[in-house]
């Protein structure tokens, strides 16, 4: 998957926003049920993973083995998710954090991810 494919893919997703991308781009209509039972399906074969936005909109998007690792910014006004890259130093110091966070209620850790919730730069008033 090229750069430009998987940068339009790995946006988080509603099942709406799926529904009306998938119009757009097939120019027929799909049925709620169908497009619910393929989410579910994607998501049991690890293709897809499911996030919760502050408001509890339901939102997917690809796994970390197609997309990458990243981590998400959340704009609790308009619902905008923005990808995030950390640098090689504070993704090491965020999956330590993780890991020493995750021994100490015994769970053996197998990956993290950061969500940070906050206004972005078009709803913050001038």
């Amino acid at each position: 998957m090229n750069e430009e494919a998987k940068a339009a893919n790995s946006k988080l997703m509603s099942e709406q926003e799926a529904h009306e991308r998938y119009r757009a781009n097939y120019l027929t209509e799909m049925d709620g049920i169908a497009l619910y039972r393929s989410l579910a399906v994607l998501e049991a074969a690890g293709v897809v993973r499911r996030h919760h936005d502050p408001s509890g909109l339901i939102r997917f998007e690809l796994s970390e083995w197609l997309s990458g690792h990243h981590h998400h910014l959340l704009c609790a006004d308009c619902g905008v998710v923005e990808d995030v890259e950390l640098d090689d130093v504070s993704e090491r110091t965020l999956s330590n954090l993780a890991r020493r966070f995750g021994r100490r209620a015994g769970y053996e850790v197998a990956g993290h991810g950061l969500e940070i919730v906050g206004v972005c730069r078009d709803c913050i008033p001038a």
